[in-house]
């Protein structure tokens, strides 16, 4: 009979008990040495260590047998690896390792290992039940040192499955893992686990097993998986083939990954039944084949990519270019789902671009027309006309007094809103993607360097004198969460002062854009495209800022509704947009019932990992992160200044309460625990660091791993808000962009 294993033995004694009935994985030579055996004769531990004959580095691990019996414990002390395998640096490492312990008892050991050599991959894996999940998950960093998923210093993806998954349809790395995990499952005791494990291409070697803390899993995840595969199948069988929460509006930052029920309907309501591509088609663009660009899948806010691509087509492209099109933006995209967030300028040609004819061809479009190449351009030209662009923001200046109209029902002013401001700014978000993607492309055609687009945005001689004009109305920060708290006023953009290192073309630039403006018979010279350009970002801008006033004013005016009947913001958010305004005139009982049935569906849709892209309901049974989406861990909402540490930081240099931004948060910043962090971002990591149990231990919300580019990003604000149920997180920076949500 298979003998129980407990993971709260130690290290070394539950690798050494597993050993011998391992099928999937081999674990590494190694022993133990105890304190008081290393004082006595530390000789006789190196004799037997060299006896083993083991060839390459070693790995010194602390085995103290307090080390699991608490996730803050996780990494406490010290490991050293790649330790020389002679006797003067093992002694010193082993030393090391004993000096790491708070105080050392006769009895606490120190664990040496062959270090496994030419690692192909690391993978740190978790069971079902470790903090009430009900998925297994595995994260996984290519080429990466064995402790880096740990350490969070590494990008990793995660992949979660249920425990009954067939585990042939995971990647391989993964799959393997998956086997493992069952296997031990029979033989572990004492609750959910995780492991530590590296794929030298061959063989899987288990390096740990450390048992975590377990919560009751209410098994309510079938239910909602089959629910949200009901809802795949509805939207495939009216035409849907692709869901992404990132790509066109990007709702999943907008919103968050899973928004409650009024912020959806909102959205849905005035931007995703019909808004998003009428604003497109007076510019000239093509309609989709239907209104709808939201398809909610367990609550999320999907994008139809398939409707959003069709909206970015020539109107005046032949029905069969445009099939053409669209098939192959979505054949390219669902090979390089990384560009997912990115569809505008890595996979669509919405407008002209200076390099079309690469563009096309590396989505697979070389047989596109000279004749639909041709309208793409004349697309770009209209919608870059000063006069127009100068119009909508004159038109969008005379909504400001909108909401004011009380004598118009409540309905009738969302209807305004919808017609008169949303439309146009959709138009103008439109132009400025357009102007974007023209200055995109002349980086990647090396005519001007990474980067000179936003300087020359940030160096604006025309400060957008409207939102000054204007910064004594209120702009809501969450646009359409109602639960938000007040109503955040713009403060009045600084006056015109010259810039330290104003933008200029070079020479060069400029004869550059001045030959391929005129080669490719674009009405502009040089310094025009920029002055274009830069009216394009600031209507944008002002667009999404009268948008966001106009709506906070009405979900202000919701709110005052609801308390009149005794009914709070928070209540609210979980009734839909607009059967709430005709709920709020009649039982005020049947809202508080509603409110509840469609909490009780959020929690249960909660339970399910989400993808963020993809075509096939059999995705969600296997559902991979990627390591640059963040993993969100906490609940509800933090806010305040955001604070960046490295490594010279000093802890006085962290106020209290801050919302802590550290590109990789390894063992040795634990002394932020001591300032209370109101959160912790980090550009690495993920739900298996050891900081992860440290900010849960701490209760300190967390998102770890959101990958250094948008790290750099982030680090540049100077306050974050996030909301860890809704998978949300805003910043603001200090200069003109502020919050720039990326909308199109």
């Amino acid at each position: 009979m298979t003998p129980a294993i407990s993971p709260h033995t130690g290290k070394s004694s539950v690798l050494d008990t597993l050993g011998p009935l391992l099928r999937n994985a081999r674990i590494p030579q190694g022993a133990t040495v105890s304190h008081k055996e290393w004082i006595s004769s530390p000789e006789n531990f190196l004799e037997r260590i060299f006896a083993l004959g083991i060839e390459g580095s070693l790995a010194v691990r602390s085995d103290r047998s307090d080390e699991d019996e608490h996730p803050t414990n996780a990494g406490r002390y010290l490991t050293l690896l790649d330790v020389f395998p002679a006797a003067t640096p093992l002694l010193a490492a082993i030393e090391r390792v004993f000096a790491s312990y708070d105080s050392v008892r006769p009895e606490d050991r120190v664990f040496v290992q062959a270090q496994v050599s030419a690692i192909r991959h690391a993978m740190v894996a978790s069971t079902t039940g470790a903090f009430g999940s009900e998925y297994d998950s595995v994260s996984i960093a290519a080429g990466a040192a064995p402790d880096s998923i740990t350490r969070g210093d590494a990008p990793a993806d995660t992949w979660h499955f249920s425990a009954e998954a067939e585990s042939v349809r995971l990647p391989r790395p993964i799959a393997r893992v998956a086997s493992l995990l069952r296997e031990l499952r029979t033989l572990v005791v004492d609750g959910p686990f995780e492991i530590e494990i590296v794929d030298d291409g061959s063989e899987l070697w288990l390096l740990q097993l450390r048992p975590l803390p377990g919560r009751v899993c209410v098994p309510v995840r079938k239910v909602a998986f089959d629910r949200a595969v009901a809802q795949v199948e509805q939207a495939r069988n009216q035409g849907a083939v692709l869901f992404g929460m990132m790509p066109d509006w990007n709702t999943a930052e907008l919103l968050g990954a899973h928004p409650r029920p009024m912020a959806l309907s909102l959205f849905e309501s005035l931007i995703g039944d019909s808004v998003w591509w009428r604003g497109r088609a007076d510019l000239g663009y093509a309609p989709p084949y239907c209104n709808q660009l939201v398809r909610p899948v367990a609550g999320r806010p999907y994008v139809d990519v398939r409707a959003s691509f069709e909206s970015l087509c020539p109107a005046d492209a032949t029905k069969r270019q445009r099939a053409f099109l669209v098939q192959a933006w979505l054949e390219h995209l669902q090979s390089h789902p990384h560009l997912h967030d990115r569809v505008e300028f890595d996979v669509v040609q919405a407008g002209f671009e200076f390099d079309m004819d690469a563009r096309m061809k590396a989505v697979g479009c070389s047989k596109i027309s000279n004749s639909l190449i041709s309208s793409l351009g004349k697309i770009t030209i209209r919608s870059l006309a000063r006069e127009q662009m100068e119009s909508e923001v004159k038109a969008l200046c005379t909504q400001i007094s909108m909401p004011r109209c009380k004598s118009l029902p409540l309905l009738d002013r969302w209807n305004l809103l919808r017609e008169c401001v949303a439309i146009p700014f959709s138009r103008m978000a439109r132009r400025d993607f357009l102007a974007r993607s023209l200055w995109e492309s002349l980086v990647r055609i090396g005519v001007i360097e990474p980067g000179r687009y936003l300087h020359m945005l940030s160096d604006a001689p025309e400060r957008p004198g409207l939102l000054e004009s204007n910064a004594s109305r209120a702009a809501r920060p969450g646009q359409f969460d109602i639960r938000s708290s007040g109503l955040e006023r713009f403060s009045a953009l600084p006056a015109d002062t010259p810039c330290r290192n104003p933008f200029v073309l070079s020479p060069g630039e400029s004869s550059d854009l001045s030959r391929l403006l005129r080669e490719h018979r674009l009405p502009w010279s040089p310094q025009q495209l920029v002055a274009l350009s830069r009216m394009a970002a600031r209507g944008r801008e002002f667009g999404k800022w009268v948008l966001a006033s106009i709506l906070g004013d009405l979900l202000a005016e919701i709110r005052a509704l609801g308390a009149a009947r005794h009914l709070d913001a928070e209540l609210l958010s979980w009734l839909r947009w607009p059967a709430v305004v005709d709920g709020l005139e009649g039982d005020p009982n049947r809202l508080r019932e509603a409110s509840v049935l469609a909490r009780q569906e959020y929690q249960r849709d909660s339970k399910l990992k989400m993808p963020l892209l993809f075509a096939h309901p059999a995705e969600l049974e296997f559902v991979r992160i990627p390591s640059t989406n963040g993993h969100y861990l906490g609940r509800g909402k933090a806010a305040g200044p955001l604070v960046c540490l490295t490594a010279e930081s000093h802890k006085g240099a962290l106020p209290s309460n801050a919302i802590v931004a550290i590109r990789s948060a390894d063992p040795g910043y634990e002394w932020i625990f001591e300032h209370q962090p109101a959160a912790l971002i980090t550009a690495f990591g993920g739900p298996h660091s050891h900081m992860a149990l440290r900010c849960a231990d701490a209760g300190c919300g967390a998102i770890l791993g959101i990958g250094p580019e948008r790290f750099e990003r982030l680090v540049h604000g100077i306050w974050v808000s996030i909301d860890f149920e809704e998978a949300r997180l805003d910043s603001r920076s200090a200069g003109v962009r502020r919050g720039d949500r990326r909308v199109a």
